[in-house]
């Protein structure tokens, strides 16, 4: 699932919980509303059947009243045996049997009840309230389902039913609950909010953006509904329109930690760059013990390159954190930016300490050793990445074109560049390293398929073009080789062994004529 799926399911879930908790307190409710002895039915036993059952039936309330379930409970049970098509008794039987947790006899009851008097709904609402403490949802919606067949108004069952249907994830049913209880009337925010999110769930967002935003206008307050707005704006692209959304959520609750982190990440995405570095600085104010903000921070500085900032803001995230996979892990990135070789060294590998390192850790560390002319221990690190990852391209390829460079282990970088074009056939790179090792085996033709194929998917690099410039001077096609030397420095002009190498041509050219028109 989106981190975009997740905070709408996280609404989904906040506007479909209270349905079990109004569960438990109807259930109190209706139980407390069941009538006393003023409703007995009148049956076809005696009149002396009928007193008995009266008098038990009432002492059954009284036991009620006093919280003595188990007396109440044998008294129903004298009076049914007295008067055993009573409704209200088995009602009142029922009631008392759910909450001493005897669920099956309570059902039994209730279903009796239901049974002998059709017309009371009351029986109904117990079963359903019943069915939903215990998770029995379909049987819970039958029964909301034979109360609306009698009152199709009703408020309470409708949205009982329409929290059902979302929990079995029924969504176009609760849909067509939610517009009947909107047509009867019921028009508050909460109602147009539930009807927001099923909209939304059901990738009708349209829809879900009019129904949260008729929320929002009868309640500019309304949090959950502002964020259900700004997710979605947030997966449209509208990020002007989440952005707004998420500011006002902050004018009703300044301390709600997750928006500054939305609203930092969408001023980001916005090209807001510094009011997303305030929005994180500002969280860090509020929680100065909030690690993550800080490495959150960090991630920003560095792909904005303000690699002595993201240092800064990593180092006081260590001082918090003590010793943290990640903040060691950016720390190594950001000196590594910054030329710092040795420091970012010891705080990658520092990272390795983790239960589970990375394998681009490893991969990163070889980079630094290779720069630092280690070639035993880049080599040994990028091994290390390949073993973590056996599908790090990266990797073969680095490590090939390393011992290319070096004119070792040939046969070896041949391999290792042939399994990185394995994994990703038609990358430029890596068709350039095989040419170039091929170069390196003097396997001119070979060296010549490759290099060309490489120019011809990444004709805007400054190496392969010079990698080109080599091959073709090799095989005497002087013309073409000052070509794509030219052509590398016009990309990258501060190539000193390109500048040599042109200069050195164009000198032979002048010194011998013939050459320059072969």
């Amino acid at each position: 699932m989106s981190t975009v799926d997740c905070r709408l399911s996280t609404l989904a879930v906040r506007s479909t919980q209270y349905a079990v908790r109004i569960a438990a307190s109807l259930l109190i409710l209706v139980t407390l509303l069941a009538p006393g002895c003023a409703g007995i039915r009148k049956t076809g036993k005696t009149d002396t059947d009928k007193t008995r059952a009266w008098a038990s039936y009432t002492r059954g309330l009284l036991h009620d009243n006093r919280g003595n379930t188990v007396a109440a409970i044998d008294a129903y049970e004298e009076a049914l045996r007295l008067d055993p098509d009573n409704a209200i008794i088995h009602l009142r039987l029922g009631a008392s049997l759910i909450r001493m947790g005897r669920f099956d006899e309570a059902v039994e009851a209730l279903e009796k009840s239901q049974e002998l008097d059709p017309g009371n709904t009351r029986p109904l609402f117990l079963l359903a309230l019943l069915y939903t403490s215990r998770q029995m949802y379909p049987k819970a919606i039958e029964n909301y389902q034979k109360i609306l067949a009698q009152e199709p108004q009703d408020e309470q069952a409708l949205t009982a039913l329409a929290d059902l249907y979302v929990m079995e994830d029924q969504l176009p049913q609760a849909v067509a609950v939610y517009e009947k209880i909107i047509a009867a009337g019921r028009t508050e925010p909460v109602t147009y909010f539930n009807l927001g999110i099923l909209f939304s769930r059901m990738n009708r967002y349209d829809a879900a953006l009019s129904m949260l935003n008729k929320a929002v206008e009868l309640k500019p307050g309304y949090v959950e509904a502002r964020l259900g707005l700004a997710v979605i704006y947030e997966m449209q692209g509208e990020k002007d329109r989440s952005i707004a959304q998420y500011e006002e959520v902050l004018k009703v609750n300044p301390l709600n930690l997750r928006v500054y982190h939305h609203l930092g990440q969408m001023y980001y995405q916005a090209g807001r760059v510094e009011e997303a570095i305030q929005q994180y600085k500002l969280l860090m104010e509020l929680k100065p013990d909030h690690v993550d903000g800080f490495i959150e921070l960090a991630y920003l500085l560095l792909k904005e390159r303000r690699y002595e900032e993201a240092v800064g803001v990593l180092e006081k995230a260590r001082g918090l954190a003590g010793k943290n996979y990640e903040v060691s892990f950016l720390l190594g990135i950001s000196h590594a930016e910054l030329g710092q070789n040795e420091e970012a060294v010891q705080f990658l590998n520092e990272s390795k300490d983790a239960e589970s390192t990375n394998d681009y850790v490893y991969f990163r560390l070889g980079a630094l050793h290779d720069r630092m002319g280690d070639k035993e221990k880049a080599a040994e690190e990028f091994k290390s990445a390949i073993r973590v990852n056996p599908e790090n391209a990266d990797a073969y390829n680095y490590l090939g074109y390393m011992y290319a460079e070096a004119g070792m282990h040939l046969d070896e970088a041949l391999e290792l560049i042939q399994q990185a074009l394995k994994l990703e056939p038609d990358n430029g790179a890596y068709v350039d390293s095989l040419g170039w090792v091929y170069f390196k085996k003097g396997m001119w033709e070979d060296a010549r398929k490759w290099l060309e194929r490489a120019g011809e998917l990444m004709p805007d690099d400054p190496v392969i073009q010079d990698h080109l410039g080599d091959m073709y001077n090799q095989l005497e096609l002087w013309s073409q080789a000052q070509e794509h030397w030219e052509q590398s420095l016009k990309l990258d002009p501060g190539q000193s062994k390109v500048q040599e190498k042109l200069a050195a041509l164009k000198s032979r050219l002048e010194k011998d004529p013939l050459k320059a028109s072969e």
